[in-house]
This record gives structure tokens, C-alpha cells and sequence, in this order.
């Protein structure tokens, strides 16, 4: 990947999704994206436009569930809204009292923030955007490079890419297990090379076993991150629900990108497993030198 996040310790890498889930911090807020920084991650936002065209960050169509608005406007499309509308709603005390001052932000406000510092990367989920505006405000705050634009769909992912020839995309991919991999398949085969990175959702079994839970197969994730390593392109998973073992066997395998709802949780368990390794690699080696 072209971006440079610090990561944990420059080997595992994790995008903190809606900026902690709404599971760690209201999600989709500068508090949330300040919180993914801090912990390494690269926080992710959802982006809408307003009626008059303003690009704010909010994951749902509506503003009832992350909001305090009013019977009058809390179950409109916010797109049928004008920004002046909603500016001033609380966004943050629905998670917690301490975060009452938190506001839908403007996509510009998170930019503001990434201006004065190169480690500073977003992920971009396009929801009901449109393309020209998101492309313009990249453009206008020459966030390019900082930015990871995320999608389910490859033909929207595209289009972006010939407007933004230096932006970094990333198709995600959700659905049944036979979904997944046809999907993934599918761009495998026609616009892999296209991207920086795929991402694929780790569903849960309808009976998890301790040995592997996702309906997902080891083997086909194997395969699935050969095929990356080979195109020059990260494989991200997005389990959505983790013990400290689901972790371990992920890592086992030799994935090193991952999106979390619970990033400060998921940070600990890959802290964790590095502190395993470590103390593996230093046995070996005290092994190999004593013999």
C-alpha cells in the first residue's frame, strides 16, 4: 500500500471502523478519528451529501440512532436536510454523556485536521455520495494520498480512479460465504491490480467451533492473500465479532491487515501476539546459537 500508517509497531495494521464502532466512541466523530489515531489505526468514516451539497460524516441514511434530533427530522434521509439543519445536533451523547459536545462533522473538518501531519490516513466509505463532490474536496484540500476510498462497488471505486489517478482504493466485500468468494473471485480476475486494497467481512459460523469461527474457510483466505501478495495489493479482513484466539489465527496465517469495531481491544490482542513471537524468534535464536 502506498499509505505509511504507524500501525503496531510498522507489522500489523487496522483500520478502527466508524472510528471505534459505536462499541469504543461515538462513531463517525472527530473524537472517534482522534481516538483511531492515537492508537495507530487509521480511522474509518462514512460520507453523505446534504441537500445543498455539503459532505458530512454520518454512517446511517438517518439521524435518529447517533443523534438527538427531534421527531420532525430524525427519520428524513438526510440528503431531503441542509447542513444548517443538523449543525448543531448532538452526536456524541447517545454513547456517552462525556461526548455531548460532539457535532455531525463536515468531511472538510477531518481534512483540517490530516493537513499538518503525512501519518494521518482515512478511510472513505462512499454511501450516498456524489462522486464529483467527493473528488472536488479531495482535490481542494489535496488529501490524495491520505485518503482510502472504500466501496463494495468496483465501478464506482473506478470511475473515482481516473479523476484521482494517485487515490488509494479499497473494495470491500460482505455477504454469504459463496458471495464473498465469487465476489472476490470476480475481481481477482478483471480489476485486482486496480486496487490497494480488498477487504473481506469475517462472519461468524451459525455455530462457532473454538478451532475456527467465520464462515469464511482458512484455506480460501490463504488463497485469497497469496493472490493479493502477488498483485502487490493488502488483504484486509473485518471480523465483526473476535476472542484473543480468533486474532491469534488470524496472524498464524499471515494477515497483517484487519478492521475493527473494537480497535483499543483488538490493539491489545495483536500487542499481544507480537510479544508471543517475539519471545519465539528469541528462544530460536538463543537455541540456534547455543547449539
Amino acid at each position: 500500500m502506498k499509505a505509511n500508517p504507524i500501525g503496531i509497531e510498522g507489522i500489523i495494521f487496522f483500520q478502527a471502523h466508524r472510528g471505534g464502532g459505536g462499541y469504543e466512541m461515538p462513531d463517525n466523530t472527530i473524537a472517534a478519528c482522534k481516538y483511531g489515531w492515537d492508537l495507530g489505526a487509521i480511522p474509518e468514516i462514512d460520507v453523505r451529501n446534504t441537500k445543498d451539497g455539503k459532505i458530512i460524516c454520518l454512517h446511517d441514511d438517518t439521524l435518529r440512532r447517533t443523534t438527538n434530533a427531534g421527531c420532525d427530522i430524525a427519520d428524513k434521509p438526510v440528503e431531503l436536510l441542509n447542513f444548517d439543519d443538523i449543525k448543531n445536533l448532538d452526536a456524541g451523547s447517545y454513547f456517552s454523556p462525556q461526548y455531548k459536545k460532539e457535532r455531525i462533522p463536515l468531511l472538510t473538518d477531518i481534512f483540517n485536521i490530516m493537513k499538518n501531519n503525512e501519518r494521518l490516513y482515512l478511510y472513505i466509505d462512499l454511501k450516498k455520495i456524489d462522486s464529483k463532490t467527493i473528488i472536488e474536496n479531495i482535490k481542494s484540500h489535496n488529501m490524495e494520498k491520505q485518503c482510502i476510498l472504500c466501496s463494495s462497488d468496483i465501478s464506482l471505486l473506478l470511475s473515482i480512479k481516473d479523476a484521482l489517478p494517485s487515490s488509494q482504493l479499497m473494495q470491500w466485500i460482505g455477504g454469504s460465504k459463496q458471495e464473498i468468494e465469487q465476489k472476490f473471485h470476480q475481481t481477482a480476475s478483471h480489476a485486482i491490480k486496480k486496487l490497494d486494497q480488498i477487504q473481506i467481512h469475517l462472519n461468524d459460523k451459525e455455530k462457532p467451533d473454538k478451532i475456527w469461527r467465520y464462515t469464511a474457510d482458512k484455506d480460501f483466505l490463504e488463497n485469497a492473500l497469496e493472490i493479493t501478495r502477488n498483485c502487490n495489493v493488502d488483504l484486509e479482513v473485518f471480523p465483526w465479532h473476535f476472542e484473543k484466539s480468533d486474532i491469534f489465527n488470524l496472524l498464524d496465517i499471515g494477515i497483517r491487515w484487519f478492521a475493527t469495531d473494537r480497535p483499543k481491544q483488538f490493539y491489545s490482542f495483536a500487542k499481544e501476539w507480537l510479544e508471543k513471537m517475539s519471545r519465539v524468534i528469541n528462544f530460536s535464536s538463543s537455541a540456534f546459537s547455543l547449539s
